[in-house]
C-alpha cells in the first residue's frame, strides 16, 4: 500500500511549551489508522501539526514523499488533506447546504459532491435548509464530515468525533467512518476503543507525546496487557 503520510520524530509545541517530543507513523492510501492514548497525550496537538496550525519543532511531515512541515494551512489543505476537528468547526447561522458549499473546491462538483455525501449521509438530505446551529449533536458530526468529504480530500484528520455522542449515534457513526473510507484515507483520533477497534486497520499509541507502539487493530483487540497498561482500559470493558 502507498505510504500518504509520514511522520517522522514530530516535535511540536505552544510558545516555549513543548507538547510533542516524537511522534512517528505513517498513514497508507485506502486505511484507517487510529490514534489513541489517554487524555493530553498529544493526540489532537499531532493533527494540529500536520495542518500546520501548531508550531514544529523538530522532526518531519512528509506528504507522498515530499517535506510539508511548516507550511501554511492553506497550502496543506490544497494538498487534499481534509480537517474535522473536535469542535467540528462548522458555521451554525449558516445553513447545512450553505456549509456543505464551503467545502467544496470546484463549485461546478456541487450536484456531484452532493449526491456522494448524501449516499453515506442520508439523514443530510432532508436537512439543506435547516441551519447547522440547530442540528443535534450527531447530526452536527455528520455534517462536519461530510463537508470534509465535499472537498474532495484524498487524507481526512478526524479528531474524536464520537465525543458527547449517546452510543446509538455512535454505532451509526461507525457505520459512516467505514462508509467513507472506502474511497478516503483516514487518520483517525478517537478514545472510544471499541469505535476504534471497529473501524480501523491499524493503530498508534500516544503517550506523553510520543509514540510507543504501532501494529494492525487485530494487534490490540486481543492484547488486553497493552489496553490496560496504555489506554487504561480494564479487562472485560470492551466487550461490554
Amino acid at each position: 500500500m502507498t505510504e500518504l503520510l509520514q511522520v517522522e520524530n514530530l516535535q511540536a509545541g505552544l510558545g516555549l511549551y513543548r507538547i510533542l517530543h516524537g511522534i512517528s507513523f505513517s498513514a497508507r492510501e485506502g486505511e484507517v489508522l487510529v490514534l489513541i492514548g489517554r487524555n493530553g497525550a498529544g493526540k489532537t496537538t499531532t493533527l494540529r501539526s500536520i495542518m500546520g496550525l501548531t508550531r514544529i519543532l523538530g522532526g518531519r511531515i512528509l506528504w507522498q514523499g515530499r517535506p510539508i512541515q511548516g507550511w501554511p494551512p492553506y497550502r496543506i489543505a490544497r494538498l487534499g488533506i481534509g480537517y474535522v476537528p473536535e469542535d467540528r468547526g462548522l458555521f451554525r447561522l449558516l445553513t447545512v447546504e450553505e456549509n456543505l458549499r464551503l467545502g467544496l473546491r470546484q463549485s461546478r462538483l456541487w450536484r456531484a459532491q452532493l449526491k456522494r455525501v448524501v449516499e453515506i449521509f442520508p439523514d443530510l438530505e432532508r436537512l439543506l435548509s435547516q441551519r447547522a446551529g440547530t442540528l443535534s449533536g450527531g447530526q452536527q458530526q455528520m455534517l462536519a464530515l461530510a463537508r470534509a468529504l465535499m472537498g474532495e480530500n484524498r487524507l481526512l484528520l478526524v479528531d474524536e468525533p464520537s465525543k458527547g455522542l449517546a452510543p446509538l449515534l455512535v454505532e451509526r457513526l461507525a457505520q459512516h467512518l467505514k462508509a467513507m473510507a472506502r474511497d478516503t484515507t483516514i487518520l483517525l483520533v478517537e478514545q472510544n476503543l471499541p469505535l476504534a477497534l471497529q473501524v480501523g486497520d491499524r493503530f498508534a499509541i500516544v503517550e506523553d507525546g510520543r509514540t510507543l507502539h504501532t501494529g494492525p487493530m487485530e494487534e490490540l483487540a486481543r492484547d488486553r496487557n497493552l489496553q490496560e497498561t496504555y489506554l487504561g482500559v480494564k479487562m472485560g470493558e470492551v466487550a461490554r
